[in-house]
């Protein structure tokens, strides 16, 4: 049910009906670490100016790909923000840091 969800949720954020959703929820691509595939995923969202932070819970796999690879701190990841499409960078922090 969740993946039906993720797919009706990046559907609608990618269409011109974003605006039902994107004030909160963003979607994020990120190539996964062992697979190198691009892998979209719809996430929660804070903006303070340039800066994004995205939450999830830990059981979901996603953010493991932004996590530490040999010769790369922060990750190459895209999003597509309240309809414009954006790169930069990404790490993920675990809630005690």
């Amino acid at each position: 049910m969740n993946n039906l969800w993720n797919r009706i949720v990046a559907w609608i954020l990618a269409s011109p009906l974003h605006s039902l959703f994107s004030g909160s929820v963003l979607l994020l691509t990120v190539n996964g670490r062992k697979s190198s595939r691009a892998i979209t995923v719809p996430v929660n969202y804070t903006q303070w100016g340039r800066r994004l932070a995205v939450t999830s819970r830990v059981e979901r796999a996603w953010w493991r790909n932004l996590g530490p690879r040999p010769g790369a701190l922060r990750i190459p990841v895209s999003v597509l923000l309240k309809g414009r499409r954006e790169t930069g960078t990404g790490v993920a922090y675990s809630g005690d840091q």
